[in-house]
C-alpha cells in the first residue's frame, strides 16, 4: 500500500538517501529536501500537542516517499510568533484531510 508524507518546513541540511533511480518526482530534487522535511502521515497523526519543532522529532518519523506514495503539503501563516499552533486547530484540520486521504 502507497505510503503518505506531508511536508514540514526545516532550514537544516537533510541529505535524502534515494534521490536517483525509480522514486517520487520529490526523490529527484535533493536541493528541494535540503530545505523540506516530509513526515510519513502515520506519524504526523500521532504527535502530541503542541506540535514539537521537526528538528526535535526522531529521524525514524522522516523519509523521501516512493513512486506511488502520495505527498501532501502544507503551508500556513503563523499567527503567533512563538508557536504556529499553539491551540492544536490547525493540527486537528490537517489531520482530518490526513484521515480522508489515507481511508
Amino acid at each position: 500500500a502507497p505510503r503518505r508524507f506531508i511536508a514540514r518546513s526545516d532550514h537544516e541540511k537533510w541529505t535524502s538517501t534515494h534521490t536517483s533511480g525509480e522514486g517520487h518526482p520529490v526523490s529527484k530534487c535533493p536541493e528541494l529536501l535540503r530545505n523540506i522535511r516530509l513526515i510519513r502521515a502515520e506519524a504526523f497523526l500521532r504527535l502530541s500537542l503542541p506540535l514539537p519543532r521537526s528538528q526535535d522529532l526522531p529521524e525514524d518519523l522522516f523519509g523521501v516517499p516512493s513512486a506511488q506514495d502520495l505527498l501532501v503539503a502544507v503551508s500556513h501563516a503563523w499567527r503567533n510568533q512563538a508557536h504556529p499552533d499553539p491551540t492544536g486547530h490547525k493540527h486537528e484540520a490537517i489531520c482530518e484531510h490526513l484521515r480522508s486521504v489515507i481511508a
